[in-house]
């Protein structure tokens, strides 16, 4: 009823988008020839993270590389434009993305990329510390910091405390709630005063009124 009998491949995004969790009983024959040469389509799929099935995923991505080839990686635009679709393809794939790609990703997508896994923020991460994209943590700005917030889960918890004190204020309350419990321990008390409120509230939560800590300094 939904597709009133035509085949993925002349469904648009208006449809997909009324096919909601029924997108799962699409055979993976039919998803292939997802025609992602229709902007709608594209759109509909990079805007909305779907609950469908990890494999289903994949051959979504496969469909993709029918239209743009498998060099996507090379291409910001394209990267940009995949948002949630990225999740379809193989962490191993991001890992070819140059530094200078990386560094014309948008905000946006990276925010998306942490809905895929904790092997995808990584696989970006690994991107993000080489020296020709943003270096190590240290030498982080605090745009850098916003912007890369998606990936900051994965920060070595060696790195932590040499973090610049004038890029705290921009470590946001969902990073605070994010990171691992272990690597909270690892900020200094300089740190941990230029967090902003919010962020600061969080991590007074999360480290439970240690006695190790005097709460009363940083409240």
């Amino acid at each position: 009823m939904v597709t009133d009998g035509k085949t993925a491949a002349f469904l648009q995004g208006r449809e997909f988008l009324a096919f909601g969790s029924l997108l799962n009983a699409v055979p993976e024959e039919d998803l292939y020839y997802v025609n992602f040469g229709d902007p709608s389509v594209l759109k509909y799929f990079s805007s909305n993270l779907l609950t469908i099935h990890r494999r289903k995923y994949g051959v979504l991505a496969a469909a993709y590389t029918r239209y743009f080839g498998y060099q996507w990686y090379t291409n910001s635009t394209q990267v940009n434009e995949l948002g949630y679709l990225l999740c379809g393809f193989p962490a191993r794939d991001l890992k070819n993305m140059s530094p200078k790609t990386f560094k014309e990703l948008e905000t946006d997508l990276i925010n998306k990329v942490e809905k895929c896994g904790v092997k995808y923020a990584q696989a970006l991460f690994d991107i993000a510390i080489h020296p020709e994209a943003y270096g190590r943590p240290y030498m982080w700005s605090p745009h850098d910091i916003s912007h890369l917030s998606a990936l900051f889960i994965c920060i070595p918890e060696d790195d932590i405390s040499s973090l610049k004190l004038e890029a705290m204020p921009s470590i946001s309350e969902n990073m605070m709630k994010t990171m691992h419990q272990r690597k909270l321990e690892f900020f200094t008390m300089q740190q941990i005063l230029r967090f902003n409120p919010k962020a600061r509230r969080v991590y007074v939560l999360r480290m439970q009124l240690r006695d190790s800590l005097d709460m009363s300094k940083i409240t």
